[in-house]
């Protein structure tokens, strides 16, 4: 990560200082000379830039210095958000992922940022297996996890209130939580009652109606059988259901930090 920056004299524009002083930054862009914007040119998020551009524009951005020093300019004037985003998204990842087994982001926050400036496929196999990791993660762990990240998430109000991508990320995360607290009914069964006339359903249930069959008469015993069924069927369904959701939220968060940290934000 050092090397990065102390091996390319031109990121001393990036300096927070100059960020928040327009005119000597503007005075600093036109001093560059014609080796230290090529310095520029041979950056990976410039040359992205580039290849994103127009045959016309790709021409005038590698060959005009005058026209690479006003684009420069403008691509500037957003480092703060693309800093906020980064910054904001990657304490996500890690709150999700920091206390994985044999996690290949690192347990550490620097070694995801070390990793973050690696190889892109690397990473972006890295992503992918902490996410199948997540999904065999128990649901309460994982919700715990979930529960730092939006802690992260709402400790930034000001970057936030800025960030589609924060606030997106956000609204997922707590949309998954209401899915996962909201009682699950069968179709076509809006309440279960046993024989007595008691409601069933909740997982403590099946341990009553087991041991009532142990002790109830015979010729109680079919219906609470079916009762008994009926619960298990309901509780595992319910199992089912919160799988596919945890599945669902890790794809999506996959696909979301694959974008936003190795695409949006270099």
């Amino acid at each position: 990560m050092l090397e990065h920056f102390t091996k390319m004299p031109v990121s001393m524009l990036c300096n927070p200082i100059l960020l928040n002083d327009k005119a000597k930054q503007q005075a600093m862009l036109q001093k560059l000379s014609h080796v230290q914007l090529e310095q520029i040119r041979s950056l990976q998020s410039f040359r992205k830039f580039v290849e994103g551009s127009t045959p016309i524009e790709q021409k005038a951005l590698l060959l005009d210095d005058n026209h690479a020093k006003d684009t420069i300019d403008m691509l500037l004037a957003d480092i703060p958000l693309y800093q906020s985003i980064h910054r904001v998204v990657a304490n996500c990842l890690h709150h999700l992922t920091s206390k994985l087994p044999t996690n290949p982001l690192g347990n550490q926050l620097w070694e995801l940022h070390v990793g973050l400036l690696s190889s892109k496929p690397m990473m972006e196999n890295s992503v992918q297996t902490v996410m199948d990791l997540l999904k065999q993660t128990n649901m309460e762990t994982l919700l715990g996890w979930l529960d730092g990240c939006l802690s992260e998430l709402k400790a930034a109000p000001e970057r936030l209130g800025l960030l589609k991508a924060g606030i997106e990320l956000q609204q997922k995360i707590e949309a998954f939580r209401c899915q996962i607290d909201r009682p699950v009914t069968l179709a076509g069964d809006s309440c279960t009652k046993n024989s007595a006339g008691t409601e069933i359903g909740e997982e403590d249930n099946v341990c009553d109606l087991s041991s009532t069959l142990s002790t109830t008469t015979a010729e109680r015993k079919m219906k609470l059988a079916k009762d008994l069924r009926r619960a298990r069927n309901k509780r595992q369904s319910k199992a089912r259901q919160l799988d596919e959701e945890r599945n669902q939220l890790c794809d999506w968060l996959e696909t979301f930090f694959k974008f936003v940290l190795l695409v949006l934000c270099v």
